[in-house]
């Protein structure tokens, strides 16, 4: 552990030094790409190579470091191998106890009172009754999520009825004293029932009536309660969850009522606390966020309402992911823009059941129940798999049944990389050893053998090929599709994190020390996905040496692979104000919640005890490490979130509630004005009414389009959302910026030419070569709609000719300034890399005083300048570039701004409307 330590600590001061050296120069840029990293001036390719540069010498010198240790400790004989692992238990929960608290402290200054609670109760048991601790703290944190379901349920009867996380505290603490208390008197008069036994089954009874939170459908609107029913099916989805759970909850307490040697946990219980404490508001709301929201609505109805061919016609942002929450939004619920919110929630929980099972499977009741308490499922779905297949595919019942194993195997990962590719790849290539490892062992046990007699075999093995074999175009062209925009991922997604300063949340007690918290505030954040990698290969050490565990430390470099391939994006993209952002829920799944797993079967390996409860402790503590409160595990956050400002652990009272109180800014679909098919679209909820404009300025242009041609597709709405909002066919991809490259760019525009869309939102400095194929392809922009159109459409629809179709259509009387920023600089310094680009016998100097009479966008796409003296430029200046056409007409769009640094300035001219002779 303490090799570990020091580690960490040599890597933090060195990343700390290092940052500006691997990430201060330029990006080399092979693309004209203008987005954070340009605009920066940063290199956010050298700040990547610097983390890999630490990970894996950091790897090494830790292996390194533990062989020369373990061969010293041996000559010394100072290593115990005989362990005893059943005496683990309690100080495994100590650490799951200390570490969290002390994290959520230290890095937020926030005080937990559920945390210290518990420790408090963990160091008294510890001392007075150790046996005793696991009941007691059972009896505390199933007192604490009994009493809140009662309270929810009477919340949902009693309107207005406010309770504060002080209040909850108040009766949750004494009522889980007075439990324990009569419990431990009925130990000491050594009576034949087992009182806390009881407790904990009847406690568990009650748990059901945290899902109620989810039938809320009371809306507080313009003054007035009115209810607004959810679809059927998700009514019934939640009640017969209720249902169930209680018939389970109440079967078992009979069960187990007379039982005295073991308190049961069924494993419904933690799937109960973890379903409620991953709650996410389901209100009849449509998402005003049209991009984050949008992406994951559309999809469904492009290729099952309008029958797109996936990555043909219709390409979805990233991964297929949408799928299942369009799945319950479409077939099971209503069908409406305002059922995507209760769909997300269905989703929610059933990964939430799902995860939480196969942690039950793992490591029983207790120990699930922690993890229920500590963790939560994200909003952000992408990496839902991940967990899921992990903790299936090391089950022990499961490894020893190895042709079904290897069957799961390649069809969870097969599943993986359609709902998310990077994902499905990280589960593929992490879990290969372990693959191979019981491919092998399947033939040279005999298994294999054995098998080919069996029909079943056969039966089996040919409906997963058949799958596979079915799948495979459109397999080869989601890989076709991903490797074309991996190649801008870092110059188009990348934010540097040089040069960020700490929110206010991370460590506030430091502000009067800004050096030392930036410092803290750089090493913590490119440092902690090291270390739980680290983690992962300490662990994997120790269980290797250990010869009847060895095949199992397969799962440890599982853990650690996946996660090293979800690092090749997730750190790409290092968002302001956040501690890992997109890194966070991997890191989190993987190191927080799949390591402690392998921990409790594993860990008897580790030769300290109190380095696994620290290990352990440290899992636990990630939560805590990362986010401040509830909301920040909310991404893409939905509009109304009750607990968003709630603390992570047993911090629930803002989920009392009777009644969501619908913003001023929103409006009921009645109330919209719009016509009915529009409602009908929209559905029976709520929308903010701001972005009506939008759905009935779209329209007026959809719908002359639609009264021309049935097959009419549309290219870059303001928002993919609007594309279910209109019930509208969609041109290739609903968000052109995601493309940023050339071939990114040329892949959407070869999809999109086939039947040339309407485009609306252009934005020519994000879609540089999209606006140059539209000026080629002859697109004609009508400032009455607002929207760009071919020009035999055009043609159509205002019976124009050759001579008035751009009378009062000139783009550039509409087009808007552009300010580059340092992206210029940054493309200057890129002159050797971006030379591929440029056109040979098309490149012209043009020096001072030596200018042609005029030069247009059609012959030159960039102007260099280099200024010879920059020293007496301020740092910071801005230079500003205008010019007029041939009748001496000058235009807003004809001015380009950038930022000067050290004066060499390749500024890309081509999508400054400006530029072109319209």
């Amino acid at each position: 552990m303490i090799i570990l330590f020091l580690l960490i600590l040599i890597a933090a001061i060195a990343a700390y030094r290092l940052l500006p050296l691997f990430g201060g120069g330029h990006q080399a840029f092979t693309d004209i790409i203008i987005e954070n990293v340009s605009a920066s001036g940063l290199n956010k390719a050298g700040e990547l190579q610097l983390f890999w540069l630490i990970l894996i010498t950091g790897a090494f010198l830790l292996l390194l470091s533990l062989f020369l240790h373990t061969r010293l400790a041996e000559k010394r004989e100072t290593t115990d191998s005989s362990i005893d692992f059943s005496q683990y238990r309690f100080p495994l929960f100590g650490g799951i106890l200390i570490f969290p608290f002390l994290s959520y402290l230290i890095v937020f200054q926030k005080f937990s009172v559920p945390l210290f609670t518990g420790l408090l109760i963990f160091i008294f048991c510890h001392f007075f009754c150790q046996k005793e601790t696991g009941r007691i703290l059972l009896i505390f944190v199933l007192s604490y999520y009994a009493l809140t379901s009662v309270l929810t349920i009477l919340t949902q009867l009693w309107d207005g009825m406010k309770i504060s996380s002080g209040t909850l505290y108040l009766f949750s603490i004494p009522t889980g004293l007075i439990l324990s208390a009569a419990f431990l008197r009925s130990e000491s008069k050594k009576k034949s029932v087992n009182l806390g036994n009881r407790l904990i089954l009847i406690l568990q009874c009650l748990l059901p009536g945290l899902l109620t939170i989810w039938l809320v459908d009371d809306y507080l609107y313009q003054g007035k309660l009115i209810q607004v029913p959810y679809a059927l099916g998700y009514t019934l989805f939640f009640l017969v969850f209720i249902l169930i759970s209680a018939i389970l909850l109440i079967r078992q307490a009979v069960r187990f009522w007379n039982e005295n040697s073991h308190y049961f946990i069924g494993s419904i219980t933690p799937i109960l606390i973890f379903v409620y404490h991953s709650f996410c508001a389901a209100p009849m709301y449509a998402q005003p966020d049209q991009h984050h929201h949008g992406e994951q609505m559309i999809p469904w109805n492009q290729v099952f309402d309008f029958g797109q061919s996936l990555y043909k016609e219709y390409t979805p942002v990233s991964g297929l992911f949408p799928f299942v929450n369009g799945f319950f939004q479409n077939l099971w619920l209503g069908n409406t823009v305002t059922d995507y919110s209760p769909a997300i929630s269905i989703t929610m929980v059933i990964f939430c059941i799902l995860t939480m099972y196969l942690i039950y499977r793992h490591v029983g009741g207790a120990y699930a129940t922690a993890f229920a308490v500590f963790f939560t499922l994200p909003c952000y779905n992408r990496q839902y798999m991940v967990l899921p297949v992990l903790l299936l595919l090391t089950l022990p019942g499961l490894l020893k049944k190895k042709n079904l194993w290897l069957w799961l195997w390649i069809f969870s990962c097969f599943l993986s990389g359609f709902y998310y590719p990077l994902f499905g790849a990280a589960l593929l290539i992490g879990t290969f050893p372990l693959g191979i490892y019981q491919f092998f062992t399947f033939i040279k046990s005999g298994g294999l053998k054995g098998r080919l007699k069996k029909p079943l075999f056969y039966i089996a093995w040919g409906i997963l090929i058949i799958i596979v074999t079915e799948s495979l175009p459109l397999l080869l062209r989601m890989l076709r599709h991903t490797l074309t925009y991996s190649s801008q991922t870092v110059m188009a997604d990348g934010i540097p994190l040089l040069g960020q300063t700490p929110p206010d949340a991370f460590m506030p007690y430091l502000a009067a020390f800004p050096g030392l918290r930036q410092g803290a505030y750089l090493s913590f954040r490119f440092l902690l996905p090291a270390a739980g990698v680290w983690i992962f290969f300490y662990c994997f050490y120790y269980v290797i040496k250990k010869r009847a565990l060895r095949s199992y430390a397969l799962f440890f470099i599982a853990g650690a692979l996946t996660l090293m391939v979800s690092y090749s994006y997730t750190l790409v993209r290092a968002d302001i104000d956040k501690i890992l952002s997109r890194t966070s829920y991997t890191l989190i799944a993987v190191t927080g919640m799949f390591l402690p797993v392998l921990l409790i079967h594993y860990g008897k390996a580790i030769p300290k005890r109190s380095t696994l409860s620290a290990f352990m402790g440290i899992c636990f503590a990630l939560p805590m490490m990362i986010y401040a409160q509830v909301s920040w595990t909310k991404n893409p956050d939905l509009w109304v979130y009750p607990d968003g400002e709630s603390q992570l652990v047993m911090d629930d009272a803002a989920k009392l509630f009777s009644s969501y109180e619908v913003p001023e800014t929103f409006l009921k679909s009645e109330d919209t004005g719009l016509p009915a098919k529009y409602q009908k679209l929209l559905g029976s909820g709520f929308m903010v009414s701001d972005q009506l404009h939008y759905i009935t300025d779209y329209a007026s242009v959809t719908e002359k389009c639609e009264a021309i041609s049935e097959n009419m597709t549309y290219m870059a709405l303001d928002g993919q959302g609007f594309y279910d909002y209109l019930g509208i066919r969609c041109s290739a991809t609903g968000y052109i910026p995601a493309a940023r490259s050339y071939e990114a760019q040329k892949e959407i525009w070869d999809a999109a030419s086939q039947n040339l869309p309407v485009v609306f939102y252009l934005q020519p400095e994000s879609s540089y070569y999209i606006f140059r194929f539209m000026l080629e392809a002859g697109y004609v922009y009508c400032a009455e709609d607002k929207a760009f159109y071919p020009s035999s459409l055009y043609n159509s629809l205002y019976d124009a000719d050759a001579v008035c179709i751009y009378d009062g259509d000139d783009y550039r009387l509409y087009a808007p300034a552009t300010d580059f920023g340092l992206s210029p600089e940054s493309f200057g310094a890129s002159m050797d890399s971006l030379s591929e680009i440029f056109v040979a016998d098309a490149q012209k100097s043009l020096k001072e005083r030596n200018l042609p009479d005029s030069f247009e966008g059609t012959v030159y796409d960039f102007l260099y300048l280099e200024f010879s003296d920059t020293a007496n430029i301020p740092e910071g200046s801005h230079l500003t570039l205008t010019w007029s056409d041939v009748e001496g007409n000058s235009f807003e769009g004809s001015l380009a701004a950038c930022l000067i640094k050290e004066g060499q300035l390749l500024i890309p001219m081509g999508m400054n409307p400006g530029f072109f002779p319209l």
